[in-house]
């Protein structure tokens, strides 16, 4: 006979607030402000890259994907994960808010179903909340999670960490943002990361220490 497993809360609470941080995004997006153009001279010279269109359209199954596989891991370290997103998102949004920023696309010319991909994306997304990338953001906040969660040299994890550095770069070879995009997102998740994971870390090294100590 199976058992019932009661759904918990919590984690139905946490979801909820992650989709409803979505719709947020994309009502800042759609107010299309474009005030503060974050393109750089060293954007110039990179280059327009069409196949990556396909890790960047990835992310939106990878960041899913990713916190469900943490939550079947480990629910301690998907909470973590999950409200260290909540919160690092909802700043970026303020952000685009206080300080709205856009990045200058190409023109597509092609007709190719990668060309096609590219200006679906352009058409459904505003060049608008450029700084931070919240793709560059969230990839480096899921594989962190994942990382957590998985052994030293997991093949999950180093799948995580390809997929997160193939949607990094794809954010600037597909010209939806600007390298000092890509570095904000990256700062921002760094220094999420460092503050959320501190009491987890801080204890899981107290434990092993307690360990050491008693064996």
């Amino acid at each position: 006979m199976v058992k019932n497993r009661k759904i918990d809360k919590r984690v139905v609470i946490v979801i909820v607030q992650l989709i409803l941080l979505n719709v947020l995004y994309l009502l800042t997006n759609k107010l299309d402000l474009r005030f503060n153009l974050t393109y750089t001279k060293i954007d110039y010279y990179i280059p327009f890259i069409k196949y990556t269109i396909i890790p960047y359209n990835i992310w939106y199954v990878y960041i899913w994907a990713g916190l469900l596989f943490v939550l079947y891991k480990n629910k301690d370290i998907f909470f973590i994960h999950a409200k260290t997103t909540i919160i690092a998102k909802l700043i970026c949004i303020i952000i685009f808010i206080v300080f709205p920023t856009y990045t200058i696309r190409p023109e597509i010319t092609g007709t190719d179903v990668f060309s096609r991909m590219v200006m679906l994306t352009y058409t459904s997304d505003n060049p608008v909340n450029a700084l931070p990338s919240l793709h560059v953001l969230q990839s480096v906040l899921t594989h962190i999670a994942i990382s957590k969660v998985c052994k030293r040299n997991d093949k999950v994890a180093i799948g995580s960490f390809i997929i997160a550095g193939s949607i990094i770069l794809s954010t600037m070879f597909t010209k939806q943002h600007s390298l000092l995009d890509v570095v904000a997102g990256m700062t921002v998740g760094t220094i999420a990361v460092v503050i959320g994971y501190w009491k987890y870390e801080k204890d899981y090294v107290f434990n092993v220490k307690l360990d050491k100590r008693l064996s």
